[in-house]
């Protein structure tokens, strides 16, 4: 009898493969000279709301997440406006879904984990009411991944994006996102990109 955890891993990891040979295929088609500012180019902007506006910063407020233990935000909160879409940064795999009612600070949300840059992103405070991927589903940049809402610790509806990096520390998303910010419509003055700010196990 075959083992239904290694038969799980197994899928994963085909999953995992295929993800990879596709972001391989998208990074060729970005790049003319293998110049890292051309990848991030190619990053898709994780609301659907235009102009693309970002409410707290990443770092930002200090002094309201002490209490969580946080030196600060740990991602950014965008605008979404009424029934904005979550979409996907980049091409990845589905790896996590925190469903309501058991969801916690992020209320519910989508995890992602980009094989090519070795990081998960996070798209939090999404609706209850509306599907999203399940676990194991591969999508593209740009794709829908849910509604944004107001669940979780938040007092109005907003998306919320973290990234994590291979570590497990929170980087800053505008280290991926600034070009695709600006593609966004975004006139905001951008601040300095921030350094991973903690780990988490």
């Amino acid at each position: 009898m075959s083992n239904p955890v290694l038969k799980q891993i197994n899928k994963i990891e085909a999953l995992l493969d295929a993800v990879q040979r596709e972001v391989l295929a998208t990074r060729a088609m970005v790049q003319s000279g293998g110049n890292d500012n051309q990848l991030m180019a190619g990053f898709a902007w994780p609301s659907s709301f235009r102009p693309a506006h970002i409410t707290q910063f990443f770092r930002a407020n200090p002094q309201d997440y002490a209490k969580f233990g946080l030196p600060g935000h740990e991602g950014l909160d965008i605008r979404s406006g009424v029934d904005g879409q979550a979409l996907c940064i980049a091409a990845g795999v589905v790896a996590r879904v925190d469903a309501w009612p058991n969801t916690g600070a992020y209320g519910y949300s989508v995890r992602v984990y980009h094989a090519e840059l070795k990081a998960t992103s996070i798209y939090a405070h999404l609706d209850p009411l509306v599907s999203v991927p399940a676990v194991g589903t591969i999508v593209a940049a740009s794709s829908v991944l849910g509604r944004c809402d107001s669940t979780g610790n938040t007092r109005a509806a907003h998306l919320h994006l973290s990234i994590k990096d291979v570590y497990g520390a929170f980087a800053d998303p505008l280290m991926y996102l600034s070009e695709a910010y600006r593609a966004a419509g975004g006139t905001q003055a951008l601040p300095a990109i921030g350094a991973p700010i903690m780990r988490q196990s």
